[in-house]
């Protein structure tokens, strides 16, 4: 059979589609190296976000006479993760998210910080619902004033969930200033909005503000993170986000607020500032107002976490293992005939 082919045939792209596929086979196997557990188990990097942000974690308490802390913990086979939400009266009330993930012994961390800074009393001079320069009537520094020692109590969701809440209120005040944060060890329903575990609600509370002239209200909140924070804004709510390799981070709010009981629309402005970024929550005139934002993240594929630089290593290695494939064989290879020759001889 041979010598009948022999010299007739060049080089046949079918037997370069064969080291092809080759290729392929053995860069499904590198990744899949890569992929795999320290128990030999291969991940499934968005089953696995799907599980911690559905099943029930673990929550620990600690606090002090100036915070409280909440702490959530989850883990399985393959991944660690836990995150902490505290709310602090060192200088001003403000929460802080802390949030670590270890997967396969690769650590990542993130922290997202939210400071209340004060509360601007403004004239809104041009319809448009929010705070500009040359409208403020009065300003009260939030960051000046005395609150209550923050603590944690047990608290029961609509749908029976058990969870804390933890909260916060100014003190010798002629009005009030709360913040409330919510926290569950599983999915939860608070006021028909679905708490995940992953996430706290807050409860901003304005009470009795001694408007001057009867004018708006703006509340003035700064967000800091040592990674870049970014702007997001949703038919339903805005957010300012910062992400790591396996998470992202987030403070968002809706943009309604109760205001009398009645819901009013929320005006927000986010600027920068040094690197952070200074969020402007306005709000029509109200001697009670109730905004509930959320402060959480969200897992992000596992993936990312990989170390990509040993997959190009060895998707750069096959290649090179190709082409040297390729010149060592391709003076040979036009004695070789294309595949539907061997198909047609095997089938006559």
């Amino acid at each position: 059979m041979a010598e009948e082919i022999e010299g007739v045939l060049k080089v046949k792209k079918e037997w370069l589609f064969v080291v092809l596929c080759v290729s392929i086979i053995l860069s499904a196997f590198v990744f899949r190296s890569v992929m795999a557990s320290d128990n030999g188990e291969t991940q499934e990097p968005k089953e696995d976000n799907e599980i911690e942000e559905t099943e029930e974690r673990e929550l620990k308490i600690d606090s002090d006479s100036d915070f409280v802390t909440v702490e959530s913990k989850f883990e399985n086979q393959t991944m660690e993760n836990q995150y902490e939400i505290k709310l602090s009266t060192d200088k001003g009330l403000h929460l802080k998210l802390g949030f670590s993930s270890e997967i396969n012994s690769t650590e990542f961390d993130l922290e997202l910080e939210v400071f209340f800074l004060k509360l601007v009393e403004f004239t809104d001079s041009n319809g448009d619902g929010m705070l500009n320069s040359g409208e403020e009537v009065q300003t009260i520094d939030l960051t000046a004033k005395t609150y209550s020692s923050p603590t944690a109590i047990q608290t029961v969701s609509k749908d029976g969930k058990s969870g804390y809440k933890f909260e916060s209120h100014t003190v010798n005040e002629a009005f009030l200033f709360q913040i409330i944060a919510e926290i569950f060890p599983t999915n939860a329903n608070l006021n028909g909005t679905t708490v995940k575990p992953t996430e706290a609600k807050i409860t901003i509370v304005i009470k009795d503000f001694p408007y001057k002239e009867n004018g708006s209200l703006s509340l003035m909140v700064k967000a800091t993170s040592e990674a870049e924070i970014e702007e997001e804004d949703t038919n339903g709510e805005k957010e300012i986000e910062t992400k790591s390799a396996t998470a992202e981070g987030y403070f968002s709010w809706l943009k309604e607020a109760l205001v009398d009981g009645v819901p009013k629309e929320v005006k927000s402005n986010v600027t920068n500032a040094n690197g952070e970024k200074l969020i402007a929550l306005s709000y029509p005139n109200g001697k009670e107002i109730v905004h509930d934002p959320k402060l959480g993240i969200t897992l992000l594929s596992t993936i990312m976490s990989f170390p990509w630089i040993y997959v190009a290593a060895g998707a750069a290695l096959i290649a090179l293992v190709v082409v040297i494939a390729i010149r060592a064989f391709r003076p040979r290879m036009h004695d070789l005939p294309p595949l539907r020759v061997y198909f047609a001889k095997n089938g006559s």
